[in-house]
């Protein structure tokens, strides 16, 4: 049986993680959500708001947290362009 190479992990120092959140009128679980991501130990935090009416889109901008994006796309972003924000 041949040796196999294997490639080490990085140390976790190394890794750097950023989530991202979709969210349409969901402002309490949305509350939830970013406080449970940002108690972890990412390096951001990017929250698509399609177009809530519930007032998360204020509660957001309110917010003074340096992780955080939220990006407010002019029309509801389906699967491809939230696939096309995380590749970046």
């Amino acid at each position: 049986m041949a040796d196999k190479k294997t490639t080490p992990m990085p140390p976790p120092a190394s890794i750097r993680l950023v989530a991202v959140i979709v969210s349409f009128n969901r402002c309490e679980h949305l509350k939830q959500g970013i406080a449970a991501v940002l108690d972890e130990p990412v390096a951001g935090l990017v929250v698509v708001d399609n177009g809530s009416t519930d007032g998360s889109r204020e509660w957001l901008a309110s917010l003074d947290e340096p992780r955080l994006e939220v990006v407010t796309p002019n029309a509801t972003w389906e699967e491809p362009e939230v696939s096309n924000l995380v590749s970046r």
